[in-house]
């Protein structure tokens, strides 16, 4: 429940993916940071991993390991009509694309789709789009981990190997069970500049919004 203002100083919202939620707390008339999810309100703090730099590093990851030809399967975030893509993947994808251009390679738009953070939505996404392409692609991003698993067990199924065949980079990582390449947050870092926004804002040092970004890097490869 959004609490009033005399109840409250202020609200860290984690891994929120709602700009509707979001905004209910923004409109509550107290400093909100959005950690984990770069929200679109104009009123609202946000502390995030610099998704650009990410995407660039994945692509040279894969690069490295000598593949060409990349996919990218990003999260769409909202409810129903209000689906769109999440901010953080289309920097990701960004970054992806940066780095290609460097190396006189691109992102083919047909290796580029959204999907809803469920394994049915990223069924369908295997279903009409992986299994059919020729060439396929040998290498690629999933943006969230949960739907990097989903992934991961979709291309098994069909008879891929994993990372053999197919090499996965997952976003963020979770465990020491994720048997592919992952994206690391420095997660210590964003609770600390979250804490350092909102105590700032409370005690009114600031009143306009701030978008932070912190680095993260690859932690490790594919066996």
């Amino acid at each position: 429940q959004v609490e009033p203002p005399s109840r409250i100083a202020g609200v860290i919202l984690v891994g929120i993916f709602d700009e509707t939620l979001i905004a209910e707390y923004a409109q509550a008339g107290y400093p909100v940071v959005c950690v984990d999810f770069w929200s679109r309100h104009p009123a609202v703090d946000c502390v995030v991993v610099d998704c650009f730099n990410e995407g660039q590093v994945a692509a040279e990851t894969l690069l490295e390991l000598g593949h060409r030809r990349l996919f990218f399967l990003g999260n769409l975030t909202g409810r129903d009509q209000y689906r769109r893509p999440e901010p953080d993947a289309e920097l990701f994808e960004a970054g992806m694309s940066r780095r290609l251009a460097q190396a006189g390679l691109t992102l083919d738009p047909r290796h580029v789709h959204y999907c809803a953070r469920t394994a049915g939505s990223v069924d369908a996404v295997l279903d009409r789009w992986f299994a059919t392409l020729d060439p396929r692609p040998t290498a690629g991003v999933v943006f969230d981990i949960g739907t990097c698993r989903a992934f991961r067990d979709g291309l098994i199924a069909r008879g891929y190997k994993v990372p053999r065949q197919v090499s996965v980079i997952g976003k963020t990582l979770l465990g020491p069970a994720i048997d592919m390449t992952a994206v690391a947050t420095d997660a210590h870092a964003l609770g600390e500049m979250a804490i350092d926004l909102l105590l700032d804002r409370a005690v009114g040092h600031r009143r306009t919004a701030v978008r932070a970004a912190i680095p993260s890097t690859i932690v490790h490869r594919p066996g």
